[in-house]
């Protein structure tokens, strides 16, 4: 039982209480503010989009209504619509709704359908970047599919227009197209928008469709490579390989039915019985209607019930992720409380610039709000705490901001990094204070890691609730609470009598796929021929020759290779499952492409899932509605399961046969156990 357990269970969860009505102040709050700079783009004759501000932390969504009728509330800062009509009159309402529930003045802005004079109004040098490397592939008469490789910014949507009108706004790096004519040349153009509104520049593909002028063959060949994963007692998926021949699609029938004619190589059917034997058969028809022989496959689904153990069923412990006892019960850790830091600056105000840092203050550490650049502001403190008395030196550790995303809120998170590698707080030598400035609690990632202690396969973090005072120069003042958690470097490695020179990886954008490959260039010894550029993917905390990251990411993407056997070589599937199920147990959502470290033992292939950054848990995520509108079925390219398609190894392991029943067997063993 981890030590937050047994203390809530001793009767303390009055002390949490106490600490999240001390450090987020009170229940009641004012109205937040009204969305700031309201504005609009208006795209074709049907297609606008209007676009605000966050103008407060304390903002959980907006409620977007249309000409008095409300449309529903989004956690997002625009608003999209395709089925507007020219020449009439449309006024936007946003009103902005507080995490607990209080509402703004709405904010309004109007335009006339169809009237492209107005531009979204945001300045063109922060625009994002545009789409790279955008390319398309025809898969028959009436099917094609864009690609463009991964942004080196997240947090970005695409706009699709088809010859001139848009057709869709997705996340994601790919977008299919089933509703073409054939022997038809099609423009797509994709441009990117970020958070903000701010439109990248254009860029463009054309693609020609087949059909009506294809020579008829004389034999079409059979589609080749047909398999099939059953996903549940209902559920199943067939595949089979692109064919070689253009202009093709498939007739598909179960059990002697046709089901219909179909584009694509992959055909899913939720409407299966449970623990019943299906034989499909797919028939390949060519654009002057030839006819293939037919391929078969045939299956069983499940009994329709998921039987799952009472207890744990004791999983494989995976030898390399084996943490010593009493981990996190040394060093001070074993208690749940509140600790005094205090640190002192020690800064002269002056010149403060990336090649001269000797003029920077706590007020240039504060305004470095872009974690992305080279330019890091540390500054020098003294630094001591209720467990780590004064030293007596003037200056003993170094000071600067941390995070991503959130150092634009006003809140900031620190880092403190000692200079002495030997005179150390709790063993290690840097705090990582985080404000969470997003979470009013305050407690879900430490609340997380605790609850991750006694998991098998899925090593924790050490964390501590910190009370930060900073004096500079006016005395000490109180910078409220922060929770420091265990920096993942060569000192996590020791704690853990780990291999010194094992690898960790600090995922900050990457998705496993050859695309990947072009920031990760590495010379004859294994070492980053541009580490910057490197880490824009993957940044490196520990360990040198970084050639076996290059072959998993070349075996994951090798589709000629059953996945089962690349899984088997490069990953171990129990921390897989592990991670993943976890992850949706404490629904953490964020962790596809980043938000996650990847642990790759020195003279090993197996790279390991260690779990980073949780102050988004412990919220529900509502089901998409059983709708077959443009905004639901969006939703759900990107629920539960749909979130992988991000990733392709997250995505190859989501599809492996009877994964589903994997995931739900592990659920129910760590509710009956660490989870209960």
């Amino acid at each position: 039982m981890s030590s937050l357990r047994r203390m809530l269970t001793a009767g303390i969860g009055l002390n949490w209480l106490f600490l999240a009505l001390v450090f987020t102040g009170s229940a009641v709050s004012a109205a937040p503010p009204q969305p700031d700079s309201l504005r609009y783009a208006v795209y074709s004759d049907t297609a606008a989009e209007v676009f605000w501000d966050r103008t407060s932390t304390d903002v959980a969504r907006f409620e977007v209504a249309l000409n008095g009728t409300v449309l529903g509330s989004f956690d997002a800062q625009s608003y999209f619509s395709n089925t507007l009509v020219k020449g009439t009159s449309y006024t936007f309402d946003v009103t902005a709704i507080g995490t607990d529930g209080t509402r703004s003045l709405p904010a309004s802005v109007s335009f006339i359908g169809g009237d492209r004079s107005a531009a979204p109004g945001v300045p063109d040098a922060q625009a994002p970047p545009a789409p790279s490397n955008l390319r398309g592939v025809v898969y028959s008469r009436t099917a094609a599919e864009l690609f463009w490789d991964p942004a080196p910014v997240s947090g970005l949507k695409y706009e699709i227009a088809r010859n001139g009108e848009n057709v869709a706004t997705i996340q994601g790096i790919s977008y299919f197209d089933s509703t073409l004519a054939a022997g038809v040349s099609y423009q797509f153009d994709v441009t990117a928008i970020d958070s903000s509104g701010r439109r990248s520049s254009t860029n463009s593909v054309t693609l020609t469709t087949t059909g009506g002028v294809t020579a008829p063959v004389a034999t079409l060949p059979a589609p080749a490579g047909l398999r099939a994963s059953v996903y549940s007692s209902t559920a199943a998926e067939l595949f089979w390989n692109l064919s070689t021949t253009p202009g093709v699609s498939y007739d598909i029938s179960r059990n002697g039915t046709l089901l219909g004619n179909f584009n694509g190589t992959s055909y899913f059917d939720k409407t299966l019985s449970p623990g019943t034997s299906y034989e499909y058969e797919l028939v390949a028809v060519d654009a002057q209607n030839n006819r293939s022989l037919p391929a078969t496959v045939m299956f069983n689904t499940s009994g329709g019930t998921v039987i799952v153990p009472d207890t744990d069923p004791s999983p494989p412990t995976v030898a390399a992720l084996t943490e010593p006892a009493g981990l996190f019960q040394s060093d001070g850790y074993g208690t749940i409380d509140v600790i005094r830091a205090d640190v002192k600056t020690v800064t002269t105000p002056g010149i403060c610039t990336i090649d001269d840092l000797s003029g920077c203050t706590l007020a240039d550490v504060i305004a470095d709000i872009d974690g992305d650049d080279e330019f890091k502001v540390d500054i020098p403190v003294h630094f001591m705490a209720d467990d780590f008395p004064d030293d007596g030196l003037v200056i003993n550790a170094e000071l600067r901001q941390r995070g991503g995303f959130t150092r634009l809120a006003p809140q900031k998170s620190f880092r403190i990094k000692l200079d002495s590698k030997k005179d150390l707080w709790r063993n290690e030598r840097r705090l990582q204070l985080n404000k969470m400035p997003y979470d009013k609690s305050r407690i879900r990632n430490k609340l997380s890691f605790d609850l991750m202690q006694d998991i098998p396969n899925l090593p924790s973090l050490r964390t501590q609730f910190v009370n930060l005072w900073i004096d500079d120069g006016q005395g000490p003042e109180d910078y409220g609470l922060f929770t420091h958690t265990e920096y993942v470097g060569g000192e996590y490695l020791d704690k853990r009598e780990w291999n010194e020179d094992d690898r960790i990886y600090k995922i900050e954008e990457f998705v496993f796929a050859l695309s990947d490959l072009e920031y990760l260039a590495l010379d004859e010894e294994g070492e980053p021929l541009d580490e910057t550029r490197f880490e824009t993917r993957l940044s490196i905390e520990n360990g040198d020759d970084h050639r076996k990251l290059l072959e998993m990411i070349n075996a994951v993407n090798d589709n000629a290779r059953p996945f089962e056997s690349i899984l088997e070589q490069y990953f171990d599937e129990e921390n897989v499952l592990t991670w993943v199920t976890v992850n949706f147990l404490l629904h953490q959502t964020d962790a596809i492409t980043h938000n996650f470290y990847l642990y790759n033992p020195v003279g090993s292939d197996k790279f390991y899932f260690l779990p980073w950054d949780y102050d988004g848990t412990f919220n529900v995520e509502p089901e998409p509605a059983n709708s077959m509108e443009t905004d639901e079925l969006m939703r759900r390219l990107y629920y539960g399961y749909g979130k992988g398609r991000a990733s392709n190894f997250i995505n190859r392991f989501y599809r492996m046969p009877g994964l589903h029943q994997k995931v739900l067997a592990k659920a129910q063993a760590l509710r009956n156990n660490q989870l209960m």
